[in-house]
């Protein structure tokens, strides 16, 4: 092949330092693309279980969202190769932060719901992030409890295999 505008000859030179440096952010924090859809089907399982929260002839599925924060440590834990301790401060951190959205998305669908379908006996509207606050503080005693039975649980699975 030859330049279109002075005719020289052209070499093919290939750049293999784009690969290197993919390959090592990969082996360094390893997460992949089966990563992302878990955390997508986990939003969409949230998203969808909001309305069936709000109202009152609802199932009991959406309890199973109680397990979202022991589920993201758990992602966090093995693709980032942290230590148990670590581990535990992720997953009190984790359900802090889980907690304040989950009761945010869920006063925000009771109200909604609330707009959507009114009577007599449901004609209030709840304040969304003071509740979602008051919900998150409570939760801070007993997320060290979660950590803490994550740790354990953790400890045993991996000194007495």
């Amino acid at each position: 092949m030859q330049c279109p505008q002075c005719d020289a000859p052209l070499r093919l030179v290939v750049d293999t330092t784009a690969d290197v440096r993919q390959a090592e952010s990969t082996a360094k924090y390893g997460f992949r693309i089966v990563d992302l859809l878990a955390v997508t089907a986990l939003v969409a399982l949230h998203l969808a279980a909001f309305p069936i929260l709000a109202s009152p002839s609802g199932t009991d599925w959406p309890m199973l969202l109680y397990f979202s924060p022991t589920a993201i440590t758990c992602l966090l834990h093995l693709r980032l190769r942290l230590g148990t301790s670590a581990a535990m401060g992720v997953h009190y951190a984790a359900t802090l932060v889980w907690m304040f959205l989950y009761s945010l998305g869920q006063n925000a669908a009771i109200n909604a719901y609330n707009t959507a379908n009114p009577s007599p006996g449901r004609n209030y509207q709840l304040a969304l992030y003071s509740n979602a606050w008051n919900e998150m503080v409570g939760m801070a005693v007993f997320g060290l409890a979660w950590a803490a039975a994550y740790g354990l649980i953790c400890y045993t699975a991996l000194n007495f295999t």
